[in-house]
């Protein structure tokens, strides 16, 4: 299905996490940022919500945009040479105040939504430069060697591999997997498949935990009623 036929004209997504990502930030903000918090660990601060935005028809930042949006454009052509062009497109990106921390965040809703097909690189020279920055991932995260991350959970692993990217220039990024529970436009997810869900994937990446570079947090699916709520 093509990225457009499932948002209407003002962007505003039809069905799954897409839409609840939508939904919170644009509707139940405040609830959004509490639980981030709250998982965080850093109820005293203000969390800015940068990315994706009503106004700006939900876009999802992307390659050097995803670094302007965060106020980092000294940091650009460092990516590029980290990344190849078309990296991940960010569901949401937030900053904290006054720390500076900034969240990369992914939303899910169900577990068979954090696997793919794999690393779909358009050349050799940008899989040579993805496995580059994968591999120094897993040292840094202490994983498994033998953890296939070019794999179905490749997309959870560049995402990782772009916490390191900021980690390593001096910015505390954090990997927020917002989960939706119970979400009926999908495949409907409880708490407890959700966490089961999680501690497989990370099982497979080869690491015991993410402490310290990912939270999850989970959050109750709303209604695309929501919409109506002001």
């Amino acid at each position: 299905m093509e990225r457009a036929s499932r948002v209407d004209t003002r962007g505003r997504a039809f069905a799954g996490s897409q839409m609840q990502v939508q939904l919170y930030s644009a509707r139940h903000r405040k609830r959004l940022e509490a639980a981030i918090l709250t998982a965080l660990g850093r109820g005293t601060e203000q969390l800015q919500w940068l990315a994706p935005l009503e106004d700006q028809r939900f876009e999802e930042p992307m390659d050097g945009a995803f670094l302007e949006t965060l106020e980092l454009p000294q940091l650009i052509p460092d990516l590029a040479a980290f990344w190849p062009r078309s990296g991940p497109r960010w569901d949401g990106l937030a900053r904290l105040d006054p720390s500076c921390t900034v969240l990369l965040v992914e939303g899910k809703s169900y577990p068979a939504e954090m696997r793919g097909s794999g690393c779909q690189a358009y050349s050799e020279e940008s899989r040579r430069k993805i496995e580059a920055a994968l591999h120094a991932t897993k040292v840094w995260l202490q994983a498994s060697a033998e953890a296939n991350w070019t794999g179905p959970l490749y997309q959870y692993a560049n995402r990782l591999a772009h916490v390191r990217f900021l980690r390593e220039r001096g910015v505390d990024a954090w990997l927020v997997n917002l989960c939706f529970t119970d979400d009926d436009t999908t495949t409907p997810t409880s708490a407890e498949e959700w966490q089961f869900g999680l501690n497989a994937a990370k099982r497979e990446l080869g690491v015991e935990h993410l402490d310290g570079v990912a939270l999850d947090v989970l959050l109750p699916a709303l209604s695309r009623d929501a919409w109506e709520a002001q």
